[in-house]
């Protein structure tokens, strides 16, 4: 197999990817861009901050990812998918603008405020941190701290967990609620869960 990249550039990086332009370059391109821009990387296209916020409110739903920029000092929240999916969306694939690598979008305009707390909000829910957030209180059996506990566990976005991470996270919240109902933690053969 053959990849072939329109800035002449070989990949670098991890896994092929093609990172011509340095990561504040990218981000002042989409934060100075009404738009939605995705960026060539290798065999995919990444679409980073507001852009990704757009693309998932007006395009479609993908999954988001939250890196840490040691060189920016801050997380930087992004989403991707393959080239290959682009043109069913309506990019035409001729028109990557060599100068940015990357295509562009229409979007609609949206609220600042409103991509402020979904930022926030994808930067709660960092995959790495889904068993902190299961473990933030202990769950009671009843009560208004049984309120808490059904509020916590809808506050969880599985959506944006992998299936693993989901699986990890609910683990720990059933690890939790053995513990306070007194039951060992660990089930029998068949899910019985015996008390201790």
């Amino acid at each position: 197999m053959i990849l072939c990249f329109p800035t002449g550039r070989e990949p670098g990086g991890p896994r092929g990817r093609s990172m011509g332009l340095q990561w504040k370059d990218r981000l002042a391109f989409q934060e100075n861009d009404s738009g939605i821009l995705l960026f060539r990387e290798g065999i995919f296209a990444r679409i980073y901050e507001e852009g990704a916020w757009r693309f998932i409110k007006q395009v479609r739903p993908l999954k988001v990812s939250v890196r840490r920029i040691k060189k920016l000092d801050r997380n930087v929240v992004y989403c991707g998918l393959p080239i290959s999916a682009l043109s069913a969306l309506g990019v035409d694939l001729d028109a990557l603008d060599p100068e940015k690598e990357c295509w562009r979008l229409e979007a609609r305009q949206m609220d600042a405020q409103a991509f402020l707390e979904w930022r926030r909000l994808q930067q709660k829910a960092r995959p790495d941190r889904a068993s902190e957030r299961a473990r933030e209180a202990p769950p009671a059996a009843d009560g208004a701290h049984g309120q808490d506990w059904v509020r916590r566990i809808a506050a969880i976005d599985l959506l944006s967990l992998s299936p693993m991470e989901a699986w990890s996270c609910l683990n720990g919240l059933r690890q939790e609620a053995c513990l306070t109902l007194g039951l060992e933690s660990a089930p029998r053969k068949g899910g019985e869960v015996v008390e201790a």
